[in-house]
């Protein structure tokens, strides 16, 4: 967008009989003109094939072994899991 748009604003000024509801209009003035908005558009592109690549996740196994050598509670990580990933 090169220019944002803005209204513009109009002020009536209205005269009013005494003897009720009829109103007519004496005078408008434009008060404060309206901005266009401008848009500006690149030159068209040729024909292209569009190519979509996703990739799907693979989670990892978690393998437990007991050991009675560690203490109560205790918990050691050999090897941290990774997520892999896999093209469909």
């Amino acid at each position: 967008m090169v220019q944002q748009g803005v209204n513009g604003e109009r002020t009536y000024t209205a005269k009013f009989t005494s003897t009720g509801d009829q109103a007519a209009v004496v005078e408008t003035e434009d008060t404060k003109d309206p901005v266009e908005e401008i848009i500006e558009y690149g030159p068209r592109l040729d024909d292209q094939e569009l190519v979509t690549e996703t990739t799907r996740k693979i989670p990892f196994d978690t393998q437990i072994i007991s050991d009675d050598t560690l203490a109560a509670g205790t918990q050691v990580v050999d090897k941290q899991g990774v997520v892999g990933e896999k093209k469909p």
